[in-house]
């Protein structure tokens, strides 16, 4: 009996656990990002499309690591297209003071997988 059905990932945004099964897995941006009003918490989100392990998914971009990418990759995100991320997962706490994992990206390369290194603001 296949269990592929059974077993394959449930929901499109990706998740620190994803990360941690992977750690060397790339997330590679498909689409520019888009904002996304979370009306749980009345905020937006910034989601970024992409690639990870093959399969379609959704980041979910906070603001340290949307600053860190446009550092890299300038702050027009429709330019971040083709680019790849390696996330890892870091100890985080949340407003209600429980510590969490979370995605952290941890280098930004450009299509033939080099590293971007931040650009110098005057």
């Amino acid at each position: 009996m296949d269990v592929k059905e059974f077993t394959k990932q449930q929901g499109t945004f990706l998740k620190a656990e994803d990360i941690k099964k992977n750690p060397n897995a790339e997330f590679k941006i498909t689409s520019e990002g888009e904002f996304v009003e979370n009306e749980r918490f009345k905020k937006k989100n910034f989601n970024l499309k992409g690639e990870f392990m093959t399969e379609q998914r959704v980041l979910n971009c906070n603001k340290t690591n949307a600053r860190f990418i446009e550092e890299r990759a300038g702050s027009d995100s429709s330019k971040w297209v083709g680019k790849y991320l390696k996330l890892e997962t870091i100890k985080t706490r949340r407003t209600d003071g429980v510590v969490v994992d979370s995605i952290n990206v941890n280098a930004v390369l450009d299509e033939n997988k080099q590293m971007l290194v931040p650009t110098v603001k005057i």
